[in-house]
């Protein structure tokens, strides 16, 4: 069986491969390839398995990594049209959205953060504050104001489309009721909801409410949640239903806002952010009350604490937003207090909730940084942070892992140790009723403005096609940027005008990219040289049996050199005994085969003696009839007829033999026939064999 173990003399770098059975030259490699020779060390036992999973991994990883690379860049806009701090969303061509929390500034950004349009969203209403803002399915954004009318709030949402103009709005105001709105959140088919609270103005009473609307805007339902309200967020879930956080409590709701189950944990946090689902349940973030330390909590989808699911760094922060990607990345932002300002912070966490890398944003850094900040992923998994400071607002785009090196706008955050430990938790059960909230439609007309680039700096990624490569054995073998696809336009010297391209002839081949946000164009060459390779393809065994010598030969190969597991360097070998064998073929232009197949203990034929008569008579001597068998059988059945071909015996039991009676009557004397079917293990492999047929006596 052929080896995904391929491979020239000794190695030091790889490129993308096509087909498995390949390893590449290092630099400079190339005019040495007679005089190397490669010294593995001995494969596995399961070495045709194991390196078929590692090579194929090798491949299908270097075609499917994430845009790691992409480019990365901080602009600025001025004019102080941002205020005290912002709201950030991504759209859906890679871009992102701003909106100003108290001046009202919506402002679209390509995915390099140049600005496309301004409009200013005002909700028309005193005191007023945009509290949260989310994509809108098909392209937009929806926007949740709170205002404030002396002491009695209310809620206002918007939706405004890629182009910037308002499709609808929904107002929420009661002069009997102060409402005060926390979150906005999408499902999958693009309906929407608002979660918040509810004071009844005469007696004080306040519940938590959420309502539902259609992708249009049109109120579908509310509901009331008792046990009064404190801050908090909520979210879809991927099942159509709705996770509610009060404080330290969350509630789940199904699709029709129905109770599922409620938890209250013991967590001294404060700062209480919308939760989020991930793959294993959910989770939620919040500062310690003590001493302010950044602290994540991790659930499951009945809301019960994941053992060791409770995270705490040793970190003054304010803010911490937990945020997740399109395809399940997770990021932890957060200011950072010290004693000369804030800092801006992100934290990316892997899949068991740890961080994996962490960054601080520089301009956003220091005195005059004003809170909040905001985090959220693109739609191509591009992390994207926003801020301000004095009025002026601050967009980054930080890649999908902020920790790689290169961009002058980060810096290397160090990180104390995260202690981790399991919470707990208690049931809570909430009164949930059906309620009338008085949305209503409003007006809301934008009017436009504009913005001014500050500043930008950008980091562009660099074109690598790595070193000078061979390929050993014929097929078709990718090359390409070692990176990924994370340039916007390429040019081959085939012509080809995709990342990558596959060869099958030895040459040099050249590349030129461009960025699509610097603009940068960069070139690389790499050297390919196609080498003639000979392949092991051994069965997966072979039987090793007492009546015969075994032989295994190498496939012959002019000037080849041979390593058996055994240390034989002939090109033949002669195992005696049972058990896991290599061989590693090396030619004379560096390129190796590995094969590995077992050595198994077998017997090489299967005998059957039948006599040619019997006599029951009750002598003890030969009163039965049946084969005597020399064989690893499988499968036996011996019949025996009588002259006129009729059927008397039939066993499948090698221990059975005829006594010469049917129904207990003895036969009498004369001819009679067998046939004896058989399937036996021969040189390790089963196999059917003709059937014997023949007569013998039966003599009394």
């Amino acid at each position: 069986m052929r080896s995904n173990a391929f491979f020239p003399g000794n190695p030091i770098g790889f490129n993308r491969l096509i087909e498995p059975n390949t390893r590449l030259f290092g630099p400079g490699q190339l005019g040495k390839i007679a005089s190397t020779f490669h010294q593995p060390q001995p494969p596995p036992a399961s070495v045709k398995y194991v390196l078929t999973t590692v090579w194929a991994w090798i491949f299908l990883a270097s075609i499917s990594l994430p845009l790691s690379a992409q480019e990365r860049w901080l602009s600025g806009e001025s004019a102080n049209t941002y205020g005290t701090g912002v709201l950030l969303a991504p759209s859906d061509d890679g871009g992102s959205y701003v909106l100003s929390r108290d001046l009202f500034e919506l402002t679209r950004f390509d995915r390099c953060g140049v600005a496309l349009w301004n409009r200013t969203i005002s909700p028309g209403r005193p005191s007023g504050l945009a509290v949260h803002l989310i994509s809108r399915q098909g392209g937009g954004i929806v926007a949740l104001f709170r205002f404030d009318n002396a002491g009695r709030y209310g809620a206002l949402m918007v939706a405004v489309d890629g182009q910037g103009t308002v499709l609808w709005s929904e107002l929420l105001d009661d002069p009997a009721f102060s409402y005060i709105p926390y979150t906005l959140g999408s499902d999958a088919e693009g309906r929407l909801h608002v979660f918040g609270h509810v004071t009844e103005i005469p007696t004080n009473e306040i519940w938590l409410f959420l309502s539902s609307f259609d992708p249009q805007g049109s109120v579908r339902w509310s509901k009331l949640v008792g046990d009064g309200g404190i801050w908090g967020g909520s979210t879809s879930t991927s099942d159509g239903g709705f996770l509610l956080r009060s404080g330290n409590r969350l509630v789940k709701l199904n699709p029709a806002g129905n109770f599922e189950w409620g938890r209250r944990y013991d967590w001294d946090v404060y700062d209480y952010q919308a939760p989020i689902e991930h793959p294993n349940g959910y989770a939620l973030s919040g500062y310690a009350l003590l001493d302010q330390d950044v602290s994540w909590l991790s659930v499951q989808f009945n809301g019960i604490p994941t053992n060791n699911g409770l995270f705490r760094l040793d970190m003054p922060t304010q803010s911490p937003r937990l945020t997740k990607s399109n395809n399940g990345s997770l990021g932890l932002s957060f200011t950072q207090s010290e004693a000369s300002g804030s800092r801006w912070s992100v934290i990316t966490l892997d899949n068991q909730f740890r961080p994996a890398t962490a960054v601080s944003v520089t301009p956003f850094s220091g005195t005059g940084h004003q809170t909040p900040d905001e985090m959220a992923y693109s739609s191509e998994g591009e992390l994207l942070g926003a801020g301000t400071r004095a009025g002026n607002l601050f967009l980054a785009q930080l890649g999908s892992d902020p920790g790689l090196p290169g961009f002058n706008c980060l810096e290397a955050l160090s990180l104390p140790g995260v202690v981790v430990s399991t919470a707990t938790s208690s049931a809570w059960t909430p009164s949930i009723n059906a309620g009338i909230l008085p949305w209503t439609t409003a007006s809301v007309l934008p009017a436009v403005g504009s913005v001014d680039p500050l500043y930008q700096c950008q980091w562009t990624p660099q074109l690598d096609l790595g070193p000078d490569t061979a390929f050993c054995g014929s097929g078709r073998f990718a090359i390409g940027d070692r990176d990924g696809d994370k340039f916007d336009q390429y040019r081959w010297s085939t012509g080809a005008r995709t990342p990558e391209i596959e060869v099958s002839q030895s040459g040099v081949y050249w590349l030129e990219v461009q960025s699509g946000c610097s603009g940068t164009v960069q070139t690389d060459t790499i050297q390919v040289l196609m080498l003639a390779a000979t392949f092991l393809d051994f069965p997966e065994q072979f039987a090793l049996c007492a009546e015969e010598n075994l032989r295994i030969e190498a496939p012959s190969c002019a000037n080849c050199s041979y390593w058996w597991s055994t240390g034989s360097r002939n090109a033949d070998l002669e195992p005696q005994d049972t058990g896991t064998y290599w061989l590693e073929l090396t030619a004379s232009n560096g390129c190796a085969s590995i094969d590995t197949f077992r050595v198994v203990d077998a017997q090489c034929y299967c005998a059957a003696y039948l006599a040619d008569a019997f006599t029951p008579n009750d002598d003890d001597l030969n009163e039965s009839y049946g084969p005597v068998l020399d064989c690893r059988e499988t499968f036996y059945r011996f019949e025996v007829y009588d002259r006129w071909g009729k059927l008397l015996y039939a066993s499948l039991d090698p221990d059975y033999r005829w006594d010469g009676t049917v129904d207990g009557k003895p036969c009498p004397s004369g001819v009679y026939g067998y046939r004896l079917s058989l399937r036996a293990e021969i040189r390790a492999v089963e196999q059917n064999l003709e059937d014997q047929r023949g007569r013998f006596v039966l003599m009394r």
